[in-house]
């Protein structure tokens, strides 16, 4: 018998996402890579995604429900990490999809090239859901400086939390910001700076929804200037 594969949590926030919660868990039920927890944080929807959330439940026990007033995705994430009990986390947003063979070739790279981050690309998308765009593509190791340098530079590495796997050690005493925007800019490069090696796969690993209104498509606004303000310890630091 082979070894059998480490456990992976992926933490999906679910906000008033009805429309696109289903397919969005179908994309994580059908991994090739089966030993998983799929862990759903209803942050309070006022639609009927928290229903919707408990009825998949009831059909897939590696299915785990936590219901919350709403608080934002900071807030759902952090409640999703204190539930996760897998060796690796990894964050899926409501509304996007995961390829087939993405959390597979994520935990076989951070295994084979004992990193304790890996990082994929995000494929954009808007309409049909996307088709064939898995490949073989190249994979790189490289040490933590070298990955925060290319982090920083915006060189093939973004600061998004999601088409990354992470080894749970590294969110010891970190946690997202309560309550602001972007953010992943505030905390992945913390992440990261934590790592010993990271594993680069050059090809798709998540499905990014392209819908209008979202914070990453709206207009600029006053509220965007978050993203230049600091984060105090306190609010990224885990008790």
């Amino acid at each position: 018998m082979g070894k059998e594969k480490p456990l992976v949590s992926v933490i999906i926030p679910v906000y008033n996402v009805q429309k696109y919660l289903e397919e969005c868990i179908e994309s994580v039920q059908n991994q090739s890579c089966t030993n998983l927890e799929i862990v759903l944080v209803d942050d309070g929807s006022t639609d009927n995604s928290g229903e919707l959330c408990d009825a998949l439940a009831t059909k897939d026990t590696r299915i785990c429900t936590l219901h919350k007033s709403n608080g934002g995705l900071s807030d759902a994430r952090n409640t999703g990490m204190l539930q996760a009990r897998g060796k690796y986390l990894t964050f899926l947003d409501g509304d996007d999809l995961l390829p087939h063979s993405a959390v597979e070739k994520l935990v076989s790279n951070c295994e084979k090239n004992h990193s304790e981050l890996a990082i994929g690309q995000l494929f954009e998308f808007s309409g049909e859901t996307p088709r064939d765009t898995e490949k073989n593509g190249t994979v790189e190791k490289v040490a933590m400086e070298e990955a925060m340098r290319r982090m920083f530079l915006f060189q093939g590495i973004g600061h998004s939390a999601c088409g990354k796997l992470y080894r749970r050690e590294l969110w010891n005493k970190l946690k997202f910001p309560y309550g602001r925007l972007y953010e992943d800019y505030a905390t992945i490069y913390r992440v990261t700076s934590k790592s010993k090696t990271v594993s680069i796969i050059e090809e798709p690993v998540y499905y990014y929804r392209m819908r209008d209104g979202s914070i990453m498509h709206s207009g600029i606004q006053r509220k965007n200037l978050e993203l230049l303000a600091g984060v105090t310890e306190d609010q990224l630091d885990a008790p």
